[in-house]
């Protein structure tokens, strides 16, 4: 009865191992960037440059706009959604949510979400990082 009960605790821990964000091993793993906080008329990049496959085939990108502000007249254009990235103008205080989905043509993402806020308040806006991502999601350079 030892013996069992260390194999088992064995097992538990070995499992608690797995690989975390894709949802299924050798999924392709959808990243559309960091959340965000801009000013109203700004402009953003939304990218999902760092996306990946981790059997190291080709994406192909499926943008969708979840949520905008009432007031906001923005639509994503249909090139938008099946790009690498894309810009956008807050044109309404408000939040914005873009869902990005990626496919090996085999097998798809878990669908990842981006937030982007649009907001008249100068002290809640997000820095722009200064050091640009140097690997995607699977650890391959970019």
């Amino acid at each position: 009865m030892r013996s069992f009960g260390f194999s088992l605790i064995l097992l538990i821990a070995a499992a608690c191992g797995a690989p975390a964000g894709s949802g299924e091993l050798g999924a392709p793993i959808a990243d559309p960037g960091d959340d965000r906080v801009i000013a109203i008329g700004e402009s953003t990049t939304l990218s999902g440059l760092l996306s990946c496959d981790p059997s190291q085939g080709g994406l192909i990108y499926a943008w969708s706009m979840l949520e905008k502000p009432d007031a906001s007249v923005l639509e994503l254009a249909a090139a938008d959604k099946t790009a690498v990235q894309f810009g956008i103008t807050a044109d309404a205080a408000g939040t914005y949510l873009f869902q990005l989905t990626v496919s090996n043509g085999t097998r798809s993402s878990i669908a990842e979400v981006v937030v982007v806020e649009a907001s008249a308040n100068e002290s809640r806006l997000t820095a722009t990082s200064a050091a640009p991502e140097t690997e995607d999601r699977c650890g391959n350079s970019l």
